[in-house]
């Protein structure tokens, strides 16, 4: 049991184990969860994306991505379900990747079976490590823009075959 009176960011022990728990803090999109470490430059934070947790929520899949495009590279800022060590080692995305084809002015990408898309039958080792190491089957991305330039994009992976629905795919846009 926690308090509910007590400020954000602030500790108290738990009731059942003594471990000091800190309280939640939302700022933006990000909730704030735990101190990491403090500084001469100041605290940085284990921090909680709720946007991308209500994306994968509603669109009844098992994990998604934050991807943010710079520099030509695809950035995953965000993960929810995923490791973020697995995340990390994934290779670039190939020509039919579905993170490329939002480079190339797709807006929305929608496949239901990974294992009969292009990329993955073309041997492309992210498609692979998604299908092959994390059961990835049904996947949907869209792209985030501002005035026509990509930004990032949102992808929702769901790991037995099954279509998104129209209403979730329009609210993930």
């Amino acid at each position: 049991f926690i308090p509910g009176d007590l400020p954000p960011l602030s500790l108290t022990p738990c009731s059942k184990c003594g471990f000091n728990l800190m309280m939640p803090m939302q700022l933006r999109q990000f909730e704030l969860r735990s101190a990491i470490a403090s500084g001469g430059m100041g605290t940085v934070y284990r921090a909680f994306d709720t946007m991308l947790e209500r994306a994968v929520r509603l669109s009844e899949s098992a994990f998604g991505i934050l991807n943010l495009y710079e520099d030509g590279e695809h950035n995953a800022v965000a993960l929810h379900g995923f490791s973020g060590q697995l995340v990390e080692q994934w290779p670039r995305p190939g020509p039919q990747n579905p993170l490329t084809r939002t480079v190339n002015g797709e807006d929305v990408i929608h496949i239901e079976d990974m294992t009969v898309y292009a990329s993955y039958l073309d041997g492309d080792a992210r498609t692979r490590a998604f299908v092959e190491v994390s059961g990835v089957r049904s996947l949907l991305v869209v792209a985030l823009r501002k005035e026509g330039i990509l930004l990032g994009s949102l992808s929702v992976f769901r790991r037995e075959v099954r279509p998104y629905a129209q209403k979730q795919i329009d609210l993930l846009q």
